[in-house]
């Protein structure tokens, strides 16, 4: 995944009109972090639920790492966990703000109309993505060029 992280930081040229060349490709990014969350989500899934072996002579816990989380005493540990006020929470939820788009609104929408146009498709897999990406960066910037 990091050779794909890579790819969106390489060095562009910005120029002189209403879209930056840079601020076009920060934009398209919506386009990889769907996948790389759930890329994320994956690997904090198999992550929690492997098992930790029993090691002789360690002070360590051994099992699942998310049931010694849920239940700690169980293994000799402590709870950590930090109990917060439901009101307080819903106080938060209330003051934010939640989007609409991925990304900005403008750039949303010449994505989708130039994804349209040319029948490219968002997949899953992750290189496709970063072919979309490509696509769609060159597309955006050759409307820039013109």
């Amino acid at each position: 995944m990091l050779n794909v992280v890579n790819i969106f930081k390489e060095p562009q040229m910005t120029r002189n009109c209403l879209f930056s060349v840079e601020r076009v490709n920060n934009k398209l990014l919506f386009l990889a972090n769907k996948n790389m969350w759930e890329e994320l989500n994956e690997v904090v899934l198999t992550w929690n639920n492997h098992r930790v072996r029993q090691v002789h002579n360690s002070r360590s816990p051994h099992g699942r790492p998310s049931i010694l989380h849920a239940v700690p005493h169980l293994y000799g540990g402590r709870d950590c966990l930090h109990h917060v006020d439901l009101e307080k929470v819903q106080v938060c939820l209330d003051e934010c703000v939640f989007k609409d788009f991925p990304c900005d609104e403008d750039v949303f929408h010449i994505c989708v109309d130039l994804m349209s146009e040319y029948n490219l498709k968002l997949t899953n897999d992750v290189f496709e993505t970063v072919n979309l990406y490509i696509a769609l960066r060159q597309l955006m910037n050759n409307e820039l060029d013109h």
